[in-house]
């Protein structure tokens, strides 16, 4: 159960979940059960037909990219409401593969009493989120806006706005997360700030041991883990310690994790933005090169480099944008281009255009 809120970060009883299962009449859910918590191998019942899901009303999205336990999950809250268990929080994410997970929000402490409840535990600099000044959202402000949501079986987008710093500090953010399945997710935050002087820093806690290496990057030492890379290295300001609380078995009680810390001045305008690559690894961290090109602001284009797989997402505009010094033509709000074996492929999700070097990208199988 992620830490949404006060809700904290713990393992729901196998029973509980067979029970709920049995109460609705869903088969799916108890086949999920089996192979999630009972971890069993075999074909199981019809398991649901989609792995990833937007919950509108509750404001809450999760990625995900199997019914395995080693599957790829992501789950992320923009549904912030001003009331006593919500956090400072929105748009923040916990991330989870290979069956460990990977970035947790802090959780609550031990009780409410716990004298870092107020000052840490519910704070926005506690959860994985993009802060302005380390302040706190304005919770009546903060909850997401201008939602967008794609899911299938190869990619989910997911992208919001909130106006929680608008009043406070005069800056609005908008946080959209690609998840190119199974492993890749790419994050792009903007930001439109009234003002220069402002910090701005994107937040990451984990609970596992990570080492900065060079370039802008950050991974853990073992895996399961996470390599982080961001497309403007010099954001990167170091891993601090934050206290994290979780009743999950391998890391029950509390204690320090690392947190990692990018940060960028705020500049006057429509263009403060953040690209980040979060890539999962079971055993070591892979070698990967991550780029940005050039772009009109409130868009991104990255290009990541593994072995013999090139992967371009672009972060577009609904309208045509030339990218790439003009080899990249792409009219979507999101456009993902694959090169792989000598071939290109590729998809584009609310659009109709994706050419490179003047011709038509084969859709992606």
């Amino acid at each position: 159960m992620p830490a949404l809120g006060d809700g904290g970060e713990r393992s729901l009883p196998a029973a509980w979940l067979r029970a709920g299962a049995e109460e609705y009449r869903r088969p799916e859910f108890r086949s999920v059960v089996e192979r999630l918590v009972a971890r069993r191998k075999e074909p199981l019942p019809a398991l649901p037909a989609a792995t990833s899901v937007h919950l509108a009303p509750s404001g809450v999205a999760v990625m995900r990219s199997g019914w395995e336990r080693e599957a790829a999950y992501l789950f992320l809250n923009y549904g912030t409401h001003d009331s006593f268990h919500t956090h400072r929080a929105t748009l923040d994410f916990e991330l989870y593969a290979h069956g460990a997970p990977l970035a947790m929000d802090a959780g609550i402490g031990r009780t409410y009493d716990d004298p870092l409840y107020l000052t840490w535990y519910v704070t926005a600099k506690a959860h994985n989120m993009l802060v302005v000044d380390d302040a706190n959202v304005d919770r009546a402000t903060a909850r997401g806006r201008d939602v967008f949501w794609h899911s299938d079986p190869r990619l989910d987008v997911f992208a919001a706005t909130h106006n929680g710093y608008a009043k406070s500090h005069g800056v609005t953010h908008r946080r959209a997360i690609a998840f190119l399945k199974p492993e890749v997710f790419v994050v792009f935050d903007t930001c439109s700030a009234e003002a220069d002087g402002h910090t701005l820093s994107w937040y990451f806690h984990s609970p596992t041991d990570l080492v900065v290496q060079p370039g802008g990057r950050v991974a853990s030492a073992t895996g399961p883990g996470v390599l982080l890379a961001a497309a403007s290295p010099e954001q990167l300001t170091g891993v601090r310690k934050g206290k994290g609380m979780c009743s999950l078995a391998e890391l029950g009680g509390s204690r320090e994790i690392d947190w990692v810390a990018l940060d960028k001045p705020a500049r006057r305008g429509d263009d403060n933005r953040f690209v980040v690559l979060m890539l999962p690894f079971a055993k070591t961290a892979p070698q990967v090169a991550f780029t940005a090109a050039p772009s009109p602001p409130g868009t991104a284009c990255v290009t990541l480099r593994r072995g013999d797989r090139t992967d371009t997402p672009v972060f577009g505009s609904g309208t045509a944008l030339t990218l790439l010094d003009g080899r990249l033509v792409t009219d979507g709000q999101f456009a993902w281009l694959r090169m792989q074996d000598g071939a290109w492929q590729g998809k584009v999700v609310n659009g109709e255009v994706l050419t490179w070097e003047g011709r038509a990208v084969k859709a992606m199988d």
